[in-house]
C-alpha cells in the first residue's frame, strides 16, 4: 500500500493498493509521484486530484 499525506502528516491525500507482494519502485518528479511494480505502474499527480482525495474516504 502506498499512502500520500499532507506535509503535516494528518490528512490522507491519495493511496494505492498493490496486488503483488513485492515492493514497488517509487520515483518522485516535480509534478507527480510514480510507482512501478511487477504487474504495471502508475502515477499520482501533485497535488492529488479531487478524485484521489475522494477515494481516500471510501471504505
Amino acid at each position: 500500500m502506498l499512502r500520500l499525506y499532507d506535509k503535516e502528516g494528518k490528512m490522507l491525500l491519495a493511496e494505492r493498493m498493490f496486488d503483488y507482494p513485492t515492493l514497488p519502485r517509487i520515483y518522485w518528479k516535480s509534478d507527480k509521484l510514480g510507482y512501478q511494480t511487477f504487474g504495471g505502474g502508475g502515477e499520482i499527480s501533485l497535488p492529488p486530484s479531487a478524485l484521489d482525495r475522494w477515494r481516500t474516504r471510501l471504505p
